[in-house]
Parts: C-alpha cells; sequence; structure tokens
C-alpha cells in the first residue's frame, strides 16, 4: 500500500480536526465530570459495611481506576485544547505544560489497560461462582482477590514501560527568543511497536474472544434458571423465601457482571480490529495511525468516557442493596452522609471471613 493511496478516507480526518476545533472540551469532558461523580458514589455504596465482599471489592477497585482516567482526560483535554483552537500563545507551550500533557495521556492509557484487567478479573471470579461454586470461598475470599489486584496493578504498569519509552519531549525554536515543548512518539520504534503488540494481545484480542463466550455462557445459565425454577422444598417457609431470595440476588449479580463485560467489549472490539489491521495486516502504518485511528478518534473517546460513567447507572438499575445502599447515603436521619463511616479499600485485611457478608 504506497502513502498516496488512501485508506479510511480523507473525510475522518475532516471530522477529527472538527472534533478538536469545535467538539472536544465540551461532549466528553461534559460526560467525564459527570462520570467522575458516578464514580464517587461509586465508590462510597462499595465501601460500606454492608456490602463488603470480594466482588464488590472488584467493583471499587473498577470505578477508582476509572475515576482515575476520567481525571486524567480531563486534565489532558484541559491542557491541549487551547492549542487546537489556537487560544495560547507560542509562549505559554512550556515545558511544564508538555510534562503534564504527556502524564495525563500516559496515565489515561495505564488506567484503561488496568480497568480491562480488572473486568477480565471480574469475569474469572463470577464464572467461578456459576460454574464450580464449591471452590468459590477457597478461590475468590477477599485475600486472593486483594493480591490479584495489586499484582494485576503491576504488571500493567509494568508492560506500560516500553511504550513510555517511545515517547519524548520535543523542542521547537520558533525564533531566537521561543521555543515551545510538546510530546510525541515514534510509530516506526521497535519500542513503540513492542508495546501496541502487547497491547494488542493483552487488552484487546484476549478480551475480544473471552468476554462473548463467557457472556454467552452465563446468559445461557440464567436462561436456563428461568425455564427450570428451582425446585427445592422445604418445610421451613422463611429458608423457602432466604433461598429465593439469595437466587435472585444471584441472578442479578450475574446480569450485572454481563453489563460490565458488554461496556468494556464495546471499546475493546473496535479497538482491536484497528490495532489488528494496523500491527499485522499492512505495512503503510503511519497512513494507518494517522487517518484511522485519528479519524476514528472522536468516536473511541466519547465511548470510553461514557464506559466509564455508565457503570453507576447499571448498579443502581438492576442491583437492590446497591440502589437501598445509596439513597441511605442522602437519608436526612441517616447520619453516615455526613459521617462516611465507609471501609477503606485496606480495611479488609485482618479476618478475611468476617467481612465476606455478600459474595454476589
Amino acid at each position: 500500500m504506497s502513502s498516496e493511496e488512501p485508506f479510511c478516507g480523507a473525510a475522518l480526518m475532516q471530522v477529527y480536526s472538527y472534533y478538536l476545533s469545535n467538539i472536544q472540551g465540551t461532549i466528553d469532558v461534559l460526560i467525564c465530570i459527570i462520570g467522575v461523580i458516578f464514580n464517587i458514589f461509586n465508590i462510597l455504596v462499595f465501601t460500606k459495611r454492608n456490602v463488603v465482599s470480594p466482588v464488590n471489592l472488584i467493583f471499587t477497585h473498577l470505578s477508582f481506576v476509572n475515576l482515575s482516567q476520567l481525571i486524567a482526560f480531563i486534565t489532558f483535554t484541559w491542557i491541549t485544547l487551547p492549542y487546537y483552537r489556537n487560544q495560547k500563545n507560542d509562549e505559554e507551550w512550556t515545558y511544564t505544560r508538555a510534562i503534564i500533557s504527556l502524564l495525563s495521556g500516559e496515565l489515561v492509557a495505564i488506567c484503561n489497560r488496568i480497568s480491562v484487567h480488572i473486568v477480565m478479573m471480574l469475569t474469572i471470579w463470577k464464572c467461578i461462582a456459576v460454574f464450580y461454586p464449591s471452590k468459590e470461598p477457597q478461590w475468590c475470599n477477599m485475600k486472593t482477590t486483594r493480591n490479584t489486584l495489586v499484582v494485576g496493578y503491576i504488571v500493567c504498569i509494568l508492560l506500560f514501560i516500553p511504550e513510555y519509552l517511545s515517547h519524548s519531549i520535543v523542542t521547537e525554536e520558533i525564533d531566537q527568543t521561543t521555543k515551545i515543548y510538546f510530546y510525541a512518539f515514534e510509530i516506526t520504534s521497535s519500542i513503540y511497536q513492542a508495546s501496541q503488540i502487547i497491547r494488542l494481545v493483552l487488552y484487546e484480542l484476549f478480551p475480544s474472544l473471552v468476554l462473548p463466550i463467557v457472556g454467552v455462557r452465563l446468559i445461557a445459565t440464567l436462561w436456563m434458571k428461568k425455564g427450570h425454577p428451582s425446585t427445592r422444598t422445604s418445610s421451613n417457609v422463611e429458608n423457602s423465601r432466604e433461598n429465593q431470595k439469595m437466587e435472585q440476588k444471584t441472578d442479578r449479580s450475574i446480569i450485572i457482571s454481563i453489563a460490565i463485560m458488554t461496556l468494556c467489549l464495546s471499546y475493546v472490539l473496535p479497538s482491536g480490529l484497528l490495532n489488528f489491521v494496523y500491527t499485522f495486516l499492512t505495512s503503510d502504518r503511519y497512513l494507518i495511525h494517522f487517518r484511522c485511528f485519528h479519524g476514528l478518534i472522536v468516536v473511541r473517546i466519547i465511548m470510553n468516557c461514557i464506559n466509564k460513567s455508565a457503570t453507576f447507572l447499571v448498579y443502581y438499575a438492576i442491583d437492590q442493596d446497591f440502589k437501598a445502599t445509596f439513597k441511605s447515603l442522602f437519608d436526612k436521619n441517616n447520619a453516615s452522609f455526613w459521617k462516611l463511616k465507609y471501609v477503606p479499600l485496606r480495611s479488609a485485611r485482618g479476618n478475611d471471613e468476617s467481612l465476606e457478608i455478600d459474595r454476589t
């Protein structure tokens, strides 16, 4: 493919340019601000004592990572937006501004990968709970959950180092007294290509294959339970009702997990396909990158912001316990709104078994 041949079309670049000049900083940042508020609510609810469990600890970390990514994106947009709208003089593009732009952009990328790891972890935990319930107390306890989360953070950061090393601060002299600074990366370098392959395989192709399979299996399980309701009988009516409530809670937890997996898949699948074409199916990577990646960045950014913001709506719409706990935060007769007696992420440290109240 020669550099003169059109790929993705010039119209995409026109859309991208219009987005940078007119839309960026309005729609996407507004969605991110709403998402920041929603994810703070998620953290407050999931760290309440009455809902602490391994799965809810995963939801807490997912909300924390989403919150960090949204804040980093808002910072990145705030730093770079004046450049695209020509609201800053060249003298104001200092080294400090370039560093903040670089670090905030890198944090967005790292948080995105960590969130994919957490969703994959949630998928595995839910599969164990549904298909191997006898193994769940041993394999999915609080200690294992915390350790897996910590390992995931460390691995995602370490695997991001090659991509970080491909970035650098570039100095451009406007005249003898004026210099501007911005960060750039070399897409033809071996380090950058290695980082792209790592991202493609671990954070895009693998989730794109696993999440649909697991989602279909979980949906099939719910469908079978609906068609063949439990026929267990009990002489104690209260026990029977309690079992029914527990089954309903488990079903709601499965539905929430499917919704979270679908949100993740809606972003990683298109990005994975595009990266696959970029990495393996063409030699003209420069053209693919700047026409396709930048041309489709409008959709990718907005979709990512929506994904990171929509988890609260999923929890609130499906999980009755989440809804009740959230409403209690604003109860005038409940002092917990003003004295937030929530459990920090490090609280589940001593007796794991005493904290595993709600495994669903």
